[in-house]
């Protein structure tokens, strides 16, 4: 017990608390970098990006929207962003459609 207290009295960064942990404010160090994509996750996008190709791409994809729209929905649901709002909620239109602009 006694040489754990003393590598935790002697951590090259000394802020620590009585139980080992690190002390509130203290740098962060280590770990995954932010927004980096874990190897899992990666991998299973590109085995989903290979079968969308293998069964046919944006083909495919039309023939769902047609033949089963609630799944096209969901789908697009899940993987587009959520459109932008304004500090209210309500929507902010990106893109205007009136020929006059």
């Amino acid at each position: 017990m006694a040489s754990m207290e003393a590598s935790k009295e002697n951590d090259e960064n000394g802020a620590r608390d009585e139980s080992g942990r690190f002390l509130p404010g203290h740098p962060a160090s280590g770990g995954r970098p932010k927004g980096s994509v874990n190897r899992a996750t990666k991998a299973l996008k590109a085995m989903i990006l290979e079968a969308l190709d293998a069964a046919g791409g944006v083909a495919y994809l039309t023939q769902l929207a047609r033949d089963d729209a609630k799944t096209f929905a969901t789908l697009l649901l899940r993987l587009l962003p959520p459109a932008p709002a304004d500090g209210d909620g309500n929507v902010v239109r990106l893109i205007d459609n009136d020929p006059d602009i």
